[in-house]
């Protein structure tokens, strides 16, 4: 499962360059006909090129604005993902720790019973003997493996609010950046409104 929310992640992560460069391929069309219009203005040429200009002017900010909430929509899918991966690990760390609980009050209940030393000397032959010193040094093994799985777990968790954060601050970004260009693009139509 996380696997495969892995592999989701990725894919959302290149529509996500995809949606970037787009967008930086928008953006620079609008700056090249802002140069246009600026040229248009201070050459005092017709108002009908000054007026095709501004329409392309409005037609890129407007492809611009659906490129910003296309890459919103993106980020949106993938924080979600996030979410939902972080939901999963959380769930499996509190599998982790109760099992390992378990095993460590077990471990304690039977301390007194089973001391390992009297155990392993109880042995009746030298087989037996090895046999029951593998089952300790195994089972110390396990409890340490299941400690470092669950810290592990623990810093995944860690790793994927902090991810889910950064594409917090991201959407925040392309908002306002969708806010401005929406106020452009109403300066814009009001201008060619007096055209």
């Amino acid at each position: 499962l996380i696997i495969l929310l892995t592999i989701f992640a990725s894919v959302g992560q290149k529509k996500s360059d995809q949606l970037k460069k787009n967008k930086q391929k928008i953006e620079n069309e609008i700056r090249d006909t802002q140069n246009l219009l600026n040229q248009t203005r201070k050459n005092k040429q017709t108002s009908l090129e000054q007026a095709s200009i501004l329409r392309k002017q409005i037609s890129n900010r407007e492809s611009l604005i659906t490129a910003l909430n296309n890459e919103i929509f993106a980020l949106e899918e993938e924080m979600e993902l996030n979410e939902k991966l972080s939901k999963t690990l959380a769930r499996k760390l509190t599998y982790m720790k109760d099992d390992y609980s378990r095993v460590v009050y077990n471990a304690y209940k039977n301390r007194r019973l089973n001391n390992k030393f009297i155990f392993i000397l109880s042995s009746e032959d030298f087989s037996q003997m090895y046999r029951r010193t593998k089952y300790y040094t195994t089972f110390a093994k396990n409890v340490k493996r299941q400690v470092d799985l669950i810290a592990q777990t623990q810093r995944e968790i860690e790793a994927k609010e902090i991810e889910i954060q950064n594409i917090k601050n991201e959407k925040t970004l392309l908002l306002s950046g969708e806010e401005q260009q929406l106020k452009h693009l109403e300066a814009e139509k009001k201008e060619k409104d007096k055209l």
